[in-house]
């Protein structure tokens, strides 16, 4: 009578302690011992953002011609683009540039050459920036714009765990688990005596970018009356000065200036498992030969339509033709 009350106890005690216990078991080495998965561990991201921004200037001439009965025509268009060095003696020079754009209309015909000639070469020396500026930008042309360090969760690929069902003295047991597509285990549910379920979450976030400056100049030069009459009368110094146009049977030419902020933005990192201390964060060097980062380019703004525009979709019925 004891041993029977004994043995029953015993297995009363077996039950309850493997409905306490997890239905789970996880183990690691290299041999396989049920489903692999990876685990995520905890680093601290440290972000140092530098911008390196400049400035693109687009000079183009084209003959103008005024429509008989609509807009303004012009010809065949010749377009200059130089990249320009983004410091106080390029704008001064960009500055310098819209101003004798600017002027253009007002210039009399004797001296329409000298001022066109004047604008060319006033554009040829805008300092231009390096042609690898992009991929190796000097120290003195990056600006920091961002600097902090956020607590993230990466997966660690030096650790390989293998999941597996404890199987019950009593009873049976299924596991079933779905990875994720870095590796690791998304979520695991099991059936069964003492079974239970798990899920692991994802993080995502979102960075955001700035946007570039344009300014637009546009000029056109037309003879006054008094130099349109000397040039229907043939005066010789007239046509010769009037021969600088791109298009002289036009009289006339329209010179456009574009001048338009170009940036980007790289993010330079480091992790690290333990925490920053101190008030003070120093930047991650950018070292572009050894360092870690990103380069993202800024976005430009979208074309915003006419106020009074309307815009549909959709078909429109027409009316059945008329039967003759």
């Amino acid at each position: 009578m004891l041993a029977n009350r004994a043995r029953t106890c015993c297995a009363l005690f077996v039950t309850i302690s493997w409905s306490c216990t997890s239905a789970f078991k996880v183990s690691e080495g290299s041999k396989p011992k049920g489903l692999p998965f990876y685990v995520k561990s905890m680093v601290y991201r440290h972000h140092s953002l530098y911008e390196h921004s400049w400035v693109r200037v687009a000079l183009s001439f084209a003959p103008a011609v005024d429509g008989a009965s609509g807009p303004e025509e012009t010809g065949a268009r010749t377009t200059m683009v130089r990249e320009v060095q983004d410091d106080a003696a390029s704008l001064a020079a960009i500055k310098s540039l819209q101003a004798r754009v600017a002027d253009l209309p007002h210039t009399p015909l004797v001296v329409l050459r000298d001022t066109l000639l004047s604008i060319r070469t006033a554009f040829n020396a805008l300092p231009s920036v390096p042609p690898q500026h992009l991929s190796r930008p000097s120290g003195s042309d990056l600006r920091l714009s961002g600097n902090y360090v956020e607590r993230i969760a990466i997966v660690d690929y030096t650790k390989r765990y293998y999941l597996n069902a404890k199987v019950p003295f009593f009873g049976s047991n299924s596991l079933a688990a779905d990875l994720a597509a870095d590796g690791t285990l998304a979520k695991s549910s099991s059936s069964g005596t003492g079974g239970g379920s798990e899920a692991i979450a994802a993080i995502a976030g979102a960075v955001t970018g700035v946007l570039p400056i344009k300014e637009w100049l546009s000029a056109k030069w037309v003879p006054t009356t008094a130099e349109n009459a000397a040039l229907q009368s043939g005066n010789q110094q007239s046509v010769d000065a009037l021969r600088a146009l791109p298009d002289p049977k036009t009289k006339s030419v329209r010179v456009e200036l574009a001048v338009e902020t170009q940036s980007v933005t790289y993010d330079f990192v480091s992790d690290s498992t333990h925490p920053p201390s101190g008030q003070s964060l120093k930047p991650v060097a950018s070292d572009f030969d050894n360092g870690l980062f990103t380069m993202r380019v800024a976005e430009k703004p979208g074309e915003k339509g006419a106020e009074n525009a309307i815009n549909f979709s959709g078909k429109v019925q027409l009316p059945p033709a008329k039967q003759p």
